[in-house]
């Protein structure tokens, strides 16, 4: 017969092989985890670029009248809120001055004489744009109507005129802003005798600024 003190001694191992087995066989006590973030991150894009249009005419001498309408046109590629300003600016002999001017509902863009003795003042770019334009007092300086300026594509809203500049909010996405001229003069703002040869320019501005 087997002695109890031996007997003992050979079932406690046998009962911890036991449990250590099935504590090996459950995993449930044994919790195993990794994580990380993935990232990709997107900048602001605001492009402005020239989008074609005519931005070249030829005035007739005796006339005033331009061979074909002023289209110059814009773009906007943003990803962005923004609010589009379009102003214009003419050269004269005290520096740049405002080129778009509104009298009676209608806006018109001044274009001045580019020659250095025949620049037009400040004062005649005034006139031009003026309630009652006089050709004596606006030599070298050259009023068209603008027949429309058309914002199209990712636009809020629509565009306002109000003192000098157009504006108009736009969205995220593509944007085209377009002015088209007249191609006659503003009466009494050409005169054959007084607007000296030469060419004559503005310079149309489109700012885009974060809402």
């Amino acid at each position: 017969m087997m002695n109890k003190k031996l007997a003992a001694a050979l079932v406690v191992p046998a009962v911890l092989f036991c449990a250590g087995v099935a504590k090996a066989a459950d995993h449930s006590d044994c919790e195993c985890q990794a994580k990380t973030e993935v990232t990709a991150t997107l900048a602001d894009i605001c492009e402005l670029t020239l989008n074609g249009g005519n931005v070249a005419a030829i005035i007739t001498p005796t006339t005033g009248i331009l061979d074909a309408a002023l289209t110059p046109s814009f773009k906007l590629i943003s990803n962005e809120e923004h609010t589009l300003t379009l102003t214009g600016t003419v050269d004269t002999t005290s520096g740049a001055h405002n080129a778009l001017f509104e009298e009676a509902g209608v806006q018109y863009l001044v274009l001045g004489n580019t020659s250095g003795l025949n620049k037009p003042t400040s004062a005649a770019i005034i006139n031009a744009g003026s309630a009652a334009p006089v050709a004596a007092s606006n030599d070298n300086a050259i009023a068209y109507p603008i027949v429309s300026v058309n914002a199209s594509g990712a636009t809020t809203g629509a565009l306002s005129f109000a003192v000098d500049e157009y504006t108009i909010d736009t969205n995220g996405g593509t944007t085209i802003v377009t002015l088209t001229t007249g191609t006659n003069p503003r009466a009494n703002t050409y005169d054959f005798g007084l607007d000296k040869s030469g060419q004559y320019k503005a310079e149309l501005i489109l700012s885009a600024a974060g809402i």
